[in-house]
């Protein structure tokens, strides 16, 4: 009987402890960063995200942005039931990034820069300006033998460290990095007048 009242006596105890660990656990959000980028680390995830002015208005904007993005290298938007006016929703399949058009091109670089990308790309529009959001950045078929998978892997399993908490910062993951970025700022930037005489 002691026995029993005891275990009832410490069991609202246990039941608090339960909840207080479960309570006080908070997303940690931007973990980190390259600086001088669009790429950000979040909730263990790596994204690319960057606003881009316009001296458009919002529905003009919006027009202007449902011409240009079929132009986008392996960009599709996706089903028409998914997008609304202002908030445009796509997909990136088998983007190989053109290292060639950077500086040194491919020396220094990891060796997942000479395989192909998907990403999901979202796109949000206000007026003079438009958000492009690009998450679950997937490398396609390459391998490396500390991945478990050899075949398509999320991007930030190559370039961070403990536990995806933090971006690697040698020089080949950067330097990396940086081209990625480079080639999807210009990719998504609906300014750029390069694209319309590369694309003629």
């Amino acid at each position: 009987m002691k026995r029993l009242l005891f275990l009832l006596f410490l069991l609202p105890f246990s039941s608090f402890a339960q909840n207080d660990t479960v309570n006080t656990y908070v997303f940690p959000g931007i973990q980190d960063s390259i600086a001088g980028t669009s790429l950000i680390l979040k909730n263990n995830v790596l994204l690319f995200q960057k606003v881009y002015s316009s001296a458009l208005n919002k529905d003009g904007l919006a027009n202007a942005l449902r011409s240009f993005l079929p132009t986008v290298n392996s960009f599709e938007l996706s089903d028409v039931t998914n997008q609304t006016t202002y908030q445009l929703k796509g997909k990136i399949s088998n983007y190989f990034v053109n290292y060639r058009k950077y500086g040194d091109g491919n020396s220094g670089v990891s060796n997942l820069i000479y395989f192909p990308l998907n990403a999901d790309v979202l796109i949000q529009i206000k007026d003079g300006k438009y958000r492009v959001t690009i998450s679950n950045l997937i490398v396609q078929q390459y391998y490396e033998s500390s991945i478990i998978n050899k075949d398509n892997t999320a991007l930030e399993s190559f370039i961070t460290k403990n536990d995806r908490s933090k971006i690697q910062k040698n020089n080949k993951s950067i330097k990396t990095l940086r081209y990625i970025d480079n080639e999807l700022n210009f990719a998504f930037d609906l300014n750029s007048t390069a694209k319309i005489t590369d694309n003629f």
